[in-house]
Parts: structure tokens; C-alpha cells; sequence
């Protein structure tokens, strides 16, 4: 399901890549799910550039106020970063990949599902101030396709900012 998520936020509000991280039941660390997913329309380079920083961040796990998906587990506030690969590797622990793979705009969301929480985050091949339109249509896409499916949504969703 996660991965469909994925798919129809980068596909609806035209991110580059997506990825999922799990908040563990404990509630205190943060594992990169199997979910992922790289936009269609960019060319191979492109797409293997992503497959890359994928394979790189499979080796990260983060405590909640680590790092972008952490700080969003945490705040339960969506949070966007103008280039993440410009953060020092304290804010964004994962810049030295982010800087040998292209990673630039980073942007992530809490959802809560009634089995787990997750941490969905959104990246882009450029630098930019955030943005509005692709803030709220990743919000939306992300709120559909959860109706869309069969699992129940919890109570203490956090789609808005």
C-alpha cells in the first residue's frame, strides 16, 4: 500500500523520488520501508541516481528528531528543506549522499494508518523555496489514495500543516 501511496503523491505533485520510514511501535526509531518510488518521466541517469541514493539509505536508521523523517515523526508537522544536500550532516544526515546523487528539495509528512505510523518523504533533483501547490496536491494525493484502499486510517491522521 505504501508503495501506491508513493506512487500517486510523486506522480500528482511531480517529486523525482519517494520513500517511506517506518516509526517502530516503541515509537522511538525509524526504519526505511521496502516501499519506494522513482517518477516515471526522468530520464536513466536520472532514475539511477535515485535507485542509488536508495540503496545508500537502506543502510540509515533514525530516533525520532533525526534527520527529516525523524523530525517530522516527532513534530508530527510537515517539513520542507530548500536543498538538503546544502544541511550540514547534522540536520540532514544523509547530505553526503544527497550531494553524490543529486538530491536537492526534500519535503516529508507524518501519516497515521491504524496498524503503524510512517514518514513519507518527497525529494527533488533541484533546489526550491517551498511550495504551496506541491505541498497541498501531495497531501491530497497522499489522503486519496489511503480512502482508496482498505486500510483504515486512524483517528490522529496528520495530513494538514
Amino acid at each position: 500500500m505504501l508503495h501506491t501511496i508513493l506512487q500517486k503523491a510523486c506522480e500528482a505533485a511531480h517529486w523525482d523520488y519517494g520513500e517511506a520510514w517506518l516509526i517502530e511501535p516503541d515509537n522511538e526509531f525509524l526504519q526505511l520501508d521496502d516501499a519506494w518510488f522513482v517518477h516515471s518521466d526522468l530520464t536513466a541517469d536520472g532514475k539511477r541516481a535515485w535507485e542509488q541514493f536508495r540503496v545508500c539509505s537502506e543502510k540509515f536508521f533514525l530516533r525520532l528528531g533525526e534527520g527529516l523523517p525523524g523530525r517530522v515523526g516527532e513534530s508530527q508537522q510537515p517539513e520542507w528543506i530548500f536543498d538538503v544536500s546544502a544541511q550540514s550532516e547534522s540536520y540532514f544526515l544523509r547530505n553526503q549522499i544527497a550531494i553524490a546523487f543529486g538530491a536537492k528539495a526534500g519535503f516529508a509528512i507524518l501519516i497515521a494508518l491504524e496498524s503503524q505510523s510512517a514518514v513519507l518523504a518527497f525529494f527533488l533533483s533541484e533546489a526550491r523555496s517551498p511550495d504551496d501547490w506541491r505541498m497541498a496536491t501531495t497531501q491530497a494525493a497522499v489522503q486519496a489514495a489511503i480512502e482508496q484502499s482498505d486500510q483504515p486510517v486512524a483517528e490522529s491522521n496528520h495530513l494538514t500543516g
